[in-house]
């Protein structure tokens, strides 16, 4: 989610342990989305919020100035990772050399995600803008299987349904690109709306 003070929050779950196993573990009173959503302006501002890292998740925040990723283990143990002015990539699987040892399961789908990301990121000009990041998200160079946007080689197969981008600017509304799938045939809808509630296109 994205607040119209210009902080965004993504959470995913720590995949690569076992789901069973992640839900009988300790976890974090409140919601860390949420609280962050409701409370915080800022990166730096989101990162105090220490009370929240329990449940193995992976956190990503950025607003105008910063991005940061926080990489929440077992037992409320955590590594934190922020940049300015630099690409900062993550995936469902704990990247600090630290804490590679809690990954039970790696894919190779989200290993050559996460490469092919890092390798555009690279490749490209500085400043991105919400066009890159589109084309970026629409990458098939992997395969159905592999690729950023999984179209999958089967019926039943993993494909990916949704993109979700957000455009942080100083002094203005953040922006917000959709992009949903509702069936297997369908190219997607898109959509850019801004936080003010204001819709900028939709296709």
């Amino acid at each position: 989610g994205v607040n119209e003070k210009g902080l965004a929050v993504l959470s995913a779950a720590a995949s690569t342990i076992p789901k069973k196993k992640r839900l009988a573990m300790p976890q974090a009173e409140h919601s860390a989305l949420r609280t962050l959503l409701s409370d915080c302006a800022t990166v730096d501002e989101a990162l105090t919020h220490t009370e929240l890292w329990l449940g193995p998740k992976f956190l990503m925040l950025a607003d105008a100035d910063k991005i940061a990723y926080v990489e929440i283990a077992p037992e409320g143990i955590y590594r934190i990772k922020t940049v300015s002015n630099s690409p900062l990539v993550h995936t469902n699987y704990y990247l600090d050399p630290s804490l590679a040892d809690t990954n039970e399961k790696t894919g190779i789908s989200s290993t050559t995600r996460y490469a092919r990301m890092s390798s555009l990121l690279q490749d490209s000009q500085h400043p991105y803008d919400m066009q890159d990041f589109i084309r970026f998200s629409q990458d098939q160079s992997d395969g159905p299987d592999n690729s950023i946007w999984r179209t999958g080689s089967r019926p039943a197969g993993e494909q990916t349904l949704g993109t979700l981008i957000f455009r942080l600017q100083k002094g203005q509304a953040p922006e917000i690109y959709v992009k949903i799938r509702y069936s297997p045939d369908d190219q997607g809808q898109e959509d850019i709306f801004t936080a003010d509630g204001s819709q900028l296109f939709a296709e």
